[in-house]
């Protein structure tokens, strides 16, 4: 059954819901491994101790993709790497 137009663009999630649901999966992973009580309701909850570990545990990753999306945007997506490595000589 084929579907209308209109039905297929409401069906497609936006960025902020997808980035929530991946954090669900991620906070309920985390749960998992470290042996902590999963609540959903604990997600962004910065009174939730489950919340801060796991906040703890991913902040770098995603201050690292944060930083990397901020500096592409601002520099552009044709960025090239730098050529400090390469001109360096080994001692």
């Amino acid at each position: 059954m084929a579907h209308s137009a209109n039905i297929q663009k409401s069906l497609v999630m936006k960025p902020e819901v997808k980035r929530i649901f991946d954090d669900l999966d991620e906070f309920l992973d985390f749960c998992r491994f470290e042996l902590l009580p999963y609540n959903p309701a604990n997600l962004y909850n910065r009174d939730s101790y489950e919340w801060n570990r796991f906040y703890g545990a991913t902040r770098s990753k995603w201050a690292r993709a944060e930083r990397a999306k901020k500096e592409s945007e601002r520099k552009g997506e044709d960025r090239k790497p730098s050529s400090y490595n390469r001109n360096r000589t080994s001692k």
